[in-house]
């Protein structure tokens, strides 16, 4: 996650008794209020033996934003973080990290709605892409990994197995011609045994290389 939100207000409280840091507004100590921090930062919300806790909102001077729960000075519950760069992430947060289920939502138009591990994508997901291409299943260090199914915006669909975003291993592909190729894959292309299914139902079955029919079996 970007190093903004990993700033978390237990950090911005080492501040408080640096110049320029203090309680602008309520009560700082146990109820609600508004403090700003040296560096630029505002907490705005419920305060809890000096620390953040609650319901409570952090602005960071670059355009990031947190709104949400804060237990004992950290990110943790239900929350909404907004990034500089335009991206947004609704869902649930423990210690200041994304943990549990989501929905992250990309500038260009992407979509993620899942499961997070550790700050990352990780677990059952489904991420939607701003042409149409949509992608269900596994998740493993923010990247498609393991069992899914893949469905261009042209119709084609592959399911089976990936690694580190890209088809490999065994999968099925479903083309929009009405073809099939189910075998072997490495990143992204037929390589290996394989069965390829023209649109008039002839077959071919051996090995692959680089997407090329090599030899029968």
């Amino acid at each position: 996650m970007k190093k903004a939100l990993i700033l978390a207000a237990s950090v911005l409280l080492l501040l408080s008794t640096t110049a320029g840091a203090k309680c602008e507004k309520g009560d700082c100590r146990n109820g609600n209020g508004t403090y700003k921090f040296q560096g630029g930062e505002t907490y705005e919300g419920t305060f809890k033996n000096g620390l953040p806790d609650g319901k409570g909102t952090l602005v960071y001077p670059d355009g990031g934003k947190y709104t949400g729960d804060f237990v004992a000075d950290e990110f943790h519950g239900q929350g909404t973080y907004i990034f500089k760069n335009g991206e947004k992430y609704v869902g649930q947060f423990v210690h200041n990290k994304r943990e549990g289920k989501g929905v992250l939502t990309y500038p260009d138009g992407k979509k993620y709605v899942g499961e997070f591990k550790n700050d990352q994508k990780e677990g059952k997901g489904k991420m939607l892409f701003a042409d149409g291409t949509v992608y269900e299943g596994d998740f493993v260090g923010g990247a498609a990994h393991g069992e899914g199914v893949l469905i261009s915006a042209k119709g084609e669909r592959y399911t089976g197995h990936f690694e580190n975003g890209l088809p490999n291993g065994k999968g099925k592909m479903e083309y929009a011609d009405k073809s099939v190729y189910e075998g072997e894959w490495r990143n992204n292309v037929p390589n290996g045994q394989g069965t390829f299914t023209f649109p008039n139902g002839k077959k071919i079955t051996g090995f692959f290389r680089d997407g090329n029919f090599i030899s029968e079996k």
